[in-house]
């Protein structure tokens, strides 16, 4: 099986090039495409958070972003998100919306992320995590969150959003 391409990008967010996942992951001077997505709840008082499974390789059991994953050569943060979407939790990304980009970085990777936000409707799909990835997800108000923070179960890169969304008033 031919290893997956990541689009690389520069600090502001031009695409500038291809790598190899492993040359990705393990190199923080490569800066990929990752796409997230936040799903808040009908009356936006809620966040969908999602739980790592338990054998991913980076913080296992860990609650995360509703959706992230990254983008693959060739294709657009559109394309990318739908995609992700779909994967992850099984529902459509139409009616999303582009919040805001920025760049992680942490001792083993940087990720260009391209974050979007979406208001949960049945008319979306079911929404059904995928169990090789996610060990659960739920709904999260922002007190059930600042406790999940308090307790270190959230992961480096949800951290980042959320206090980015507490930053906008959006949570």
């Amino acid at each position: 099986m031919e290893e997956e391409m990541f689009p690389l990008f520069d600090k502001r967010g031009r695409e500038i090039g291809k790598a190899r996942r492993s040359e990705c992951h393990g190199n923080p001077r490569l800066i990929h495409g990752v796409v997230h997505l936040l799903l808040f709840s009908t009356d936006k008082k809620r966040l969908y958070l999602q739980k790592r499974a338990r054998d991913k390789d980076r913080y296992p059991g860990y609650w995360d972003t509703s959706v992230g994953g990254h983008m693959r050569a060739g294709e657009t943060v559109k394309e990318a998100l739908a995609r992700e979407v779909e994967e992850e939790l099984g529902i459509s990304s139409n009616g999303a919306e582009f919040l805001y980009s920025y760049i992680y970085k942490d001792e083993v990777e940087s990720e260009f992320v391209f974050t979007h936000t979406l208001v949960y409707t049945d008319d979306l799909g079911v929404i059904t995590p995928l169990k090789r990835e996610i060990e659960r997800g739920k709904f999260f108000t922002k007190d059930e969150i600042e406790r999940l923070i308090k307790l270190d179960k959230v992961t480096p890169t949800f951290l980042e959003e959320y206090k980015k969304l507490t930053n906008m008033g959006l949570i």
